[in-house]
């Protein structure tokens, strides 16, 4: 009997049925397989009896591979699938054995042998050819089909696939009756595909949903993952963090929805509408992932999970997609907040930006925070007076209102009056106030030592807690956040009814705890705003109000940039200070915050996918509470993107919270109404002198803007280089500047400088602590304030000398359109 071996992995059975069956084999490979005959058999030399041997070919692993290589070629395009863009610069190749000879004799006894032959064609296949090379066997199969694929860019001669043969020669013992001898003869053709048509770059991979994210086939915490919209007859899913283009993909397949698709003009032009509708998401981030990408080497993109390829080019922005050669295969989708429009972009994929997912409209995601957008609130006019410089209101007679008491950087209004939840909500906002949220352990402390101090603060009083709209999930309507359980001092068993969904406060001179209850019953409320009486800027009175809740100092505050560690206070007053600044949120960071601020900041994609990487990396630290990951993430950031740290900074002393008490201030009020972001090019310029309208006038250097902007613009200019509008803190300071060299174009034309007189009668500087001084030895250039309504800032116009009383300050309102000088 004859064996005959079978390579590729063929089985007998299917040789014998060749002839019935030939299409079955039209796509196998050409391959001959010779056994010997009787007479090669008989006369073995003795030499081979003495150490016989069989060869074995392997031909489990050699059917998969040819399988594999077969398949490549029938279907178009069939690489193994990798969820890593690190093959875009390698060419596809596929290799045919066009003639295999395996020469074998075998010998059962010493009188009887066969010969057998066995030929089986193959398809030919019209593959375009750039190079055809005969190669020896010399590595394995694995290497081949993954690492040792060769760039068609750089190379045409590629390692043949003969070494999948793996050869196994087993001893055998000299009783038996057997001798095998065998020898291998392969010769191969290599073809490479066109790099530019056929080179396979992405293979979408399975999108399936993770069940161990779901609770009775509902998402659990959906708040957790990003906001959500409904529009075009989808559920979008906006994200609150930054990942590569594979991370979003699997992502959204693992919550049962898919990346962002815009399929064609449609879509689009939905989409477009929805966004230019009022909505959250344009208080958030402007770059999201989709799922688009590119899938072949010609430049094609397709959707992912529809096999669609790009239908429309409107998407793109002009210059994208950027070309062949380019490695930005993913594709970003990008909201203009200027026109208002999306459009695409290409991008490399392992690049950060904000997640996004769209799925069906149902099931929806269960709520998570109450609805409290329902009631309206605006000031009752009224009730308040209107202050010196014409626009500051305050309360006329504040005693009407209620008891008063203010401590740690906050004042509380006690009604006398009892009102519904709902009516107590809009009675504090008519006096420019907010119904009371308890959100730190520190406020419980307040209410306790304002009830033993006056009577009056004692009782039950309604606070802005509810969970109308969202059963369980209690939060304060007023600060927009949820109720922590761990600083929430709910009384014992409390909450306990589905009916009761408002939550007051019984407080005694020694304790204080809240309950559940019904929001039609009428009690007594508190209101609160932050203590801004003594402060110029809203962040003076965060500062205020963190410092004595943490009891900080202003050289311990002063000092915290040049701190290495951190005692317990500090890292306490950090968390206070970013979740008061609107950048934390029960001691960590809230992404899309400080990532709407990055994206604003980045002028190049590097600065942009350099503060991604900082936020992503320092949004993931953990403390062992919330203080102590307050103070890490402050840490991690003054590390890796200082820039960003200090423009938060800024962000933060320019809060405009609303939460500034109604009451007359006792010292000037600075605009804030604007923005205040440094750009490090434009500092460098000004640090390098390399800024137009640079002067130095007794060892300060000054930048001043020769272009007329408002006020709000000329702040922002003046960020821009890492100044401020200047403070003129003497008379000395304004003599020199006059006497320098001051460019001729800066003489005798009014800019804005940094003072106020909002909301006081006398003026002060916004950009510095000291003393505005300089009436009356300066004139004022507006002959009454009286005659111009609103004109609490001002400007300075520069003349030829001091002696000739051509230099002075003129009242200006916030529209007025002037030049700028800036200051360190």
């Amino acid at each position: 009997m004859f064996i005959v071996l079978l390579l590729f992995g063929l089985s007998d059975t299917l040789l014998r049925n060749r002839r019935r069956r030939p299409s079955r084999y039209l796509i196998r490979r050409q391959f001959i397989i010779k056994c010997c005959g009787k007479a090669s058999c008989t006369n073995v030399p003795s030499k081979y009896r003495t150490n016989k041997t069989t060869s074995v070919i392997e031909t489990t692993t050699l059917s998969s591979t040819v399988k594999e290589f077969h398949n490549d070629l029938t279907a178009e395009f069939s690489l193994p699938t990798t969820s890593k863009d690190k093959v875009s610069d390698v060419t596809e190749i596929v290799t045919q054995t066009s003639s295999v000879e395996v020469i074998t004799t075998v010998q059962e006894d010493s009188t009887s042998s066969k010969q057998t032959q066995q030929i089986i064609d193959t398809s030919k296949f019209d593959v375009p050819t750039e190079t055809q090379e005969s190669i020896s066997p010399t590595k394995g199969p694995e290497k081949l089909l993954t690492t040792d694929i060769i760039s068609a860019f750089t190379s045409t001669i590629t390692p043949s696939p003969e070494s999948i043969l793996e050869i196994i020669t087993t001893s055998v013992t000299p009783e038996q009756e057997t001798t095998v001898k065998t020898t291998t003869i392969i010769t191969t053709r290599t073809t490479t595909r066109n790099p530019l048509y056929y080179k396979v770059i992405y293979e979408f991979g399975l999108c399936e949903r993770n069940d161990a994210l779901f609770r009775s086939g509902t998402l659990i915490g959906p708040d957790d993952y990003g906001y959500w919209t409904n529009a075009c007859g989808m559920l979008y899913l906006w994200g609150k963090s930054v990942v590569d283009w594979q991370t979003n993909y699997n992502r959204c397949c693992s919550m049962g929805m898919t990346p962002i698709l815009i399929t064609d003009d449609s879509n689009r032009t939905c989409l477009n509408s929805f966004l230019k509708s009022p909505n959250p998401l344009w208080n958030y981030n402007l770059n999201y992932w989709t799922g688009g990408r590119k899938i072949l080497g010609n430049g094609t993109f397709m959707w992912g999970t529809t096999n669609l390829q790009f239908s429309t080019s409107k998407l793109w922005l002009p210059g994208e997609p950027k070309g062949l050669t380019y490695t930005e295969s993913c594709v970003n989708l990008y909201l203009n907040t200027a026109s208002k429009n999306i459009s695409i972009t290409g991008r490399n994929c392992s690049d950060l930006y904000v997640f996004g997912c769209q799925g069906p409209t149902t099931p929806a995601p269960p709520c998570y925070k109450p609805n409290c957008s329902d009631i309206s609130c605006k000031k009752n006019l009224t009730y308040f007076s209107t202050a010196t410089d014409g626009v500051t209101n305050y309360l006329t007679n504040p005693s009407l209102h209620g008891y008063w008491f203010s401590i740690n950087g906050r004042v509380y209004v006690y009604s006398t009056a009892q009102k519904s939840w709902e009516n107590a909500m809009k009675a504090c906002c008519e006096i420019g106030m907010s119904l009371l949220s308890i959100e730190y352990n520190y406020e419980y402390s307040n209410l306790i030592t304002a009830a033993a101090k006056n009577y009056n603060h004692t009782g039950l009083f309604w606070t802005s807690g509810s969970d109308q709209g969202c059963r369980k999930s209690f939060g304060w309507c007023t600060a927009n956040k949820l109720i922590r359980e761990e600083e929430a001092k709910w009384a014992k068993g409390e909450p306990n009814s589905a009916q009761e969904s408002c939550v007051y406060l019984t407080v005694n001179r020694t304790s204080a705890t809240i309950f559940d209850g019904s929001c039609t019953l009428t009690r007594k409320y508190i209101c609160e705003a932050r203590d801004s009486t003594s402060s110029s800027f809203s962040s003076d009175a965060i500062t205020d109000e963190c410092s004595a809740a943490y009891n900080m100092s202003k050289a311990e505050i002063k000092d915290i940039f040049n701190l290495t560690s951190f005692s317990l206070k500090v890292k306490c007053f950090l968390k206070c200070m970013g979740e008061n600044g609107g950048f934390m949120l029960n001691g960590k960071l809230i992404d899309e915050a400080v990532i709407s601020l990055a994206e604003a900041l980045s002028k190049t994609a590097n600065i942009a996918q350099s503060n991604m990487i900082a936020i992503s990396d320092c949004s993931s630290q953990r403390g062992m509470d919330e203080c102590d990951t307050a103070a890490l993430i402050f840490q991690c950031g003054q590390e890796k993107a200082p820039e960003l740290v200090s423009n938060i900074v800024k962000v933060v002393e320019l809060n405009s919270s609303g939460e500034n008490v109604p009451l007359k201030s006792t010292v000037h009020q600075c605009p804030v109404d604007y923005t205040c972001t440094t750009d490090p090019v434009s500092r460098n310029n000004y640090n390098n002198n390399i800024a137009q309208h640079i002067f130095t006038a007794c060892g300060i250097k000054y930048l001043y803007v020769n272009v007329g902007k408002i006020y709000k613009d000329a702040n922002t200019e003046c960020c821009k280089y890492g100044l401020k509008l200047a403070s003129l803190d003497s008379v000395d300071e304004i003599s020199c500047i006059v006497n320098s060299s001051l460019p001729s174009f800066t003489r005798n034309f009014p800019a804005w400088v940094g003072a106020s007189r909002m909301g006081a009668s006398q003026y002060g500087w916004c950009s510095s602590s000291n003393p505005f001084t300089l009436f009356p030895t300066l004139k004022e250039g507006t002959p009454s304030r009286a005659s111009c309504g609103g004109c609490y800032l001002l400007s300075i116009t520069f003349g030829s000398n001091m002696a000739t009383n051509n230099t002075y300050f003129m009242y200006e309102p916030p529209g007025s359109t002037l030049r700028a000088l800036c200051k360190p």
